[in-house]
């Protein structure tokens, strides 16, 4: 009984889901773009994918995921991957765009580590990753255009592509 209760909650919000009008809030379900930022001493590259999963009129609910270099001056340089939820705010091409997730870090130099009172040299890094900022999307031109602030993009912009 239970069983058939969840799956007939599921089939109507999937049909809600879809039902949504996408030319009102330039919601696709898919875009890939690439971002640059940086700060005096930190800068980042990287390719992202997103996937859309929930879309309404005033709120749409992402998943992102995607990799890259960066480059701290005078001390360290190598290659993240990262993963984030991510949500979009507004009504019009112009959306508030929030993201919260993890990075993997791994160093060309390595990073050090304490254990049982002794440094030794591990591969990769885990640390919280966040941002906030504005993105403009245009579904009939699938073109998108972002920039803000956040974790490991520092001040980033970002160009891409909707489908």
């Amino acid at each position: 009984m239970i069983k058939s209760i969840l799956c007939i909650v599921f089939m109507c919000a999937s049909i809600q889901m879809q039902a949504q009008p996408q030319a009102r809030t330039g919601a696709t379900k898919n875009t890939v773009y690439a971002t640059v930022g940086s700060t005096v001493t930190f800068m980042a590259m990287a390719l992202n994918f997103e996937r859309n999963l929930i879309i309404n009129p005033a709120f749409q609910f992402l998943v992102r995921g995607g990799f890259g270099r960066y480059s701290q001056i005078w001390s360290d340089e190598g290659k993240f991957m990262h993963a984030s939820i991510v949500t979009l705010h507004g009504k019009t091409y112009n959306l508030i765009e929030t993201a919260w997730g993890v990075t993997r870090f791994r160093s060309n130099y390595g990073f050090s580590k304490q254990i049982d009172g002794e440094y030794v040299d591990v591969p990769f890094r885990w640390y919280p990753s966040g941002y906030i900022g504005y993105r403009y999307k245009n579904p009939r031109k699938h073109f998108m255009l972002r920039a803000g602030i956040g974790w490991p993009d520092q001040l980033s912009v970002g160009l891409g592509f909707s489908f």
